[in-house]
This record gives C-alpha cells, sequence and structure tokens, in this order.
C-alpha cells in the first residue's frame, strides 16, 4: 500500500511494464525510435500517473517519466523507475540525451497533440522525423487486462445499482437537470471517481445523461444519438430545464468509473405507464441488442456489426427514428470502452477493423423520436470464442 497516498490504488507495476513491452514491440515493428506521450490519458495508461508530464518510451530500454507538475506526486503514483523533473520541455532533449535517446524517428499522438506543441516539438528535435502513433496507442488499450476488466467490473457494478435505485429518488415535477444530479451522486456515493473522458477535439459527454419526453429529440454535433435541449447553447448536450410528467420516456445513458476505467449503460424508465409505441421500439432495441450478442467474437468486424443492426432495423417501420431520427442519424451501433469512452474498435460504418479477445464492447440500439428517444446500452467482453456480459443484468424496461 501507497503510505502517502493511502486512499488511492495504484495501478501494479506489472501492469505498467507489461503495457510499455507491448508498445515498445510496435515501436520497432514500425521502425520508430521511440514516443513521447503527452495525453494525460495516454499518461496515465503507460506511467501510472496523470500529473503534468511527458513520458519517453523508447524501443528498447527503460521508459523516461519527466515531471513538470507535480513531481512528488508522481513519484508517489507511477511505480516507474525512471522519474525526473523538467520545469520546462525546452530541457526534453538534453534530459533525453542524458539518458542516451537520441531519437531519429519520434512518435507523437498526433490525432489529440496541439498544433502548438507540435511545433514544439519540432524545434526541439530538429533532426528528427515525426510520426503518428496514436493509432499503436489506441489498438494497444483496445485490449484489456483481467485487471482492466476488474476494474470496469466494478464500474458496472455502479452504473446498475444506480438504474436500481433511481426510481426512489424520480420524482414528477422534477427537471431533467435535477435527476441527472441526483443519479450521479448515486453514483459517485457507490465509487464513482468523478469524471468521464473522451477522446477527440470538441468532444465531451455529461456522465448521467438524462433526458425526458420531447427533450429526447434534439439533436447534438456531438458523436451521440441524441443530445437533449441542454441548458445552454455553450453545450448544447445534457438534460435542461423541462420538467417530468407520467407516463414518458426518461432516457438515461451513464458512464461511471473506478480507478479511471469505465462502464457506459443505458436504459429507459417511466414514471408511470410507457406508451405502446414506445414500447415498441423498446422491445426492438432489446431484441437487437441480443441478436448481435453472437457476433461479438473475434474475426468480426465492426462493420459486419453495425451492418447487422441495419439490416434488422431496415425490416421494420422504424430506420428513420435509428440511432437518431433522419438526417440527424449516427452510423454506429457501439464502440470499445475503457480510460476513454469512445475507445476503439467502432462498430460502424466503413470500420473493417476485426473484434479481438480482451476488447470491452458497448452496444447500445436507441430509437429517437421527435416526443422522446428509448434506448438500452450494455457491456460486453469479447472472449476468445464469443462474448460474456461485463455484468449480468435485466434488461427490462424500469417502470415505478
Amino acid at each position: 500500500m501507497n503510505m502517502e497516498l493511502p486512499n488511492l490504488e495504484l495501478v501494479p507495476v506489472t501492469e505498467l511494464y507489461r503495457r510499455v513491452q507491448l508498445f515498445q514491440e510496435k515501436l520497432q515493428e514500425f521502425s520508430v525510435d521511440g514516443a513521447l506521450i503527452t495525453q494525460d490519458v495516454d499518461l496515465y495508461y503507460f506511467s501510472g500517473t496523470s500529473q503534468r508530464a511527458q513520458l519517453f518510451i523508447p524501443a528498447a530500454g527503460e521508459p523516461v517519466l519527466m515531471v513538470q507538475k507535480s513531481l512528488k506526486r508522481a513519484r508517489m503514483e507511477s511505480t516507474l523507475d525512471q522519474i525526473v523533473p523538467v520545469p520546462s520541455r525546452k530541457q526534453i532533449p538534453d534530459v533525453l540525451a542524458d539518458f542516451g535517446h537520441r531519437p531519429q524517428v519520434l512518435g507523437l499522438e498526433l490525432d489529440v497533440l496541439p498544433a502548438e506543441s507540435f511545433i514544439l516539438y519540432q524545434r526541439l528535435f530538429p533532426s528528427s522525423r515525426m510520426d503518428d502513433v496514436s493509432h499503436l496507442i489506441k489498438e494497444i488499450r483496445a485490449v484489456k487486462s483481467d485487471y482492466e476488466i476488474g476494474l470496469m467490473e466494478r464500474s458496472a457494478d455502479i452504473v446498475y445499482r444506480m438504474f436500481a435505485e433511481a426510481p426512489g429518488v424520480i420524482q414528477e415535477g422534477m427537471t431533467e437537470i435535477e435527476v441527472s444530479g441526483l443519479l450521479e451522486t448515486l453514483c459517485r456515493r457507490h465509487g464513482h471517481y468523478g469524471i468521464v473522458r473522451v477522446r477527440g477535439y470538441n468532444q465531451f459527454i455529461v456522465p448521467c445523461h438524462t433526458l425526458f419526453g420531447a427533450s429526447g429529440g434534439v439533436p447534438s454535433a456531438m458523436e451521440v444519438v441524441t443530445g437533449g435541449e441542454s441548458m445552454t447553447p455553450a453545450t448544447g448536450i445534457g438534460g435542461g430545464r423541462r420538467r417530468l410528467v407520467a407516463d414518458e420516456p426518461i432516457y438515461v445513458d451513464c458512464a461511471a468509473g473506478v480507478n479511471g476505467y469505465l462502464a457506459d449503460i443505458t436504459r429507459t424508465l417511466c414514471r408511470g405507464r410507457l406508451p405502446d409505441r414506445f414500447r415498441r421500439a423498446f422491445a426492438l432495441a432489446v431484441e437487437m441488442e441480443e441478436n448481435l450478442v453472437p457476433l461479438l467474437k473475434p474475426g468480426v468486424t465492426g462493420l459486419e456489426v453495425y451492418q447487422a443492426a441495419k439490416n434488422m432495423v431496415d425490416r421494420t417501420d422504424l430506420a428513420d427514428n435509428f440511432m437518431g431520427i433522419a438526417p440527424d442519424q449516427m452510423r454506429f451501433i457501439g464502440h470499445g470502452v475503457g480510460l476513454e469512452l469512445n475507445e476503439f474498435p467502432p462498430l460502424a460504418q466503413g470500420a473493417g477493423d476485426q473484434l479481438r479477445a480482451g476488447m470491452v464492447i458497448a452496444i447500445e440500439p436507441t430509437f429517437a423520436f421527435a416526443d422522446g428517444v428509448i434506448g438500452i446500452e450494455d457491456n460486453f467482453v469479447i472472449t476468445h470464442d464469443g462474448c460474456r456480459p461485463l455484468r449480468q443484468a435485466s434488461r427490462e424496461l424500469i417502470e415505478f
């Protein structure tokens, strides 16, 4: 146990070096001398800390964690061997040279690295060629270890427990934002660490995305099925001031996490009795999830899963409501989950990457209408010959 931070669970040293070794094998395969990791999620994945730092992972040898702030905390949280202070990024080349590293090909996370940082690294390493290694990182992170899956199982327990308790706190007349806050409070009470990370420029998410009735039909610029009215155009997503009335759909898409690792789960609720046309859409969503589960196995592509879902819905009269209201429909049926909500691989149109054992996948068939949104979402662990639920849970409509 860490005696200086006794309430924190540290990433085991064996886990960190397993990840580093996998990445080094990729660097060697693609002839990259080393990679500079700066994005906070990737930094945590490889070093066990998210302090302001740059992590250099050479193609062979020990990684070097160069910390701007806070060096003391980084040394308490990370179990890497080489952790050194770097007050300014301008010192990075000299520090690396002291450790014997003069990379001719330097890998960077170009999918998330700010242009200002890229230009700085070009100046600091004028003789180095810059290569994008973000795809290598996402491929490694997509396959979870038993340690990571264990954390995600605990995260799923938090969300399913919240849904079991939700009917006891939701009352008619409450606003969406009020219910969203109450449900998030339940998650935090049961161990959710408080934030939800997504990868992408100008992308963010609401931890307990809660929408009532017609609010569910409002689209959003975010990579989500439905945005909701929200509290302000400054965000354009999430619950707003709409008040709950009986017999309308309550859509809750909740993400919660333990030690950084998320579960992403959706349920449809109703205070009273859900109208029959919504019940029909909900039954189709459940049927779709059940029918897609047998496809979740190694070797199947994300496109194949998406196309199977699309073929199912095209045989009904709900195609224009599937994954949003036309023309604002999303062209996916699921995605990877982990330290970030939108991890590799996508189960989407054009997604040719294959599922692999150890991936954790969210499946979320959803139907949006002008007066409400209906959906269900669960997470599945890809095994060597199929998949299993991250946690067993009822798929029933929650009426109370």
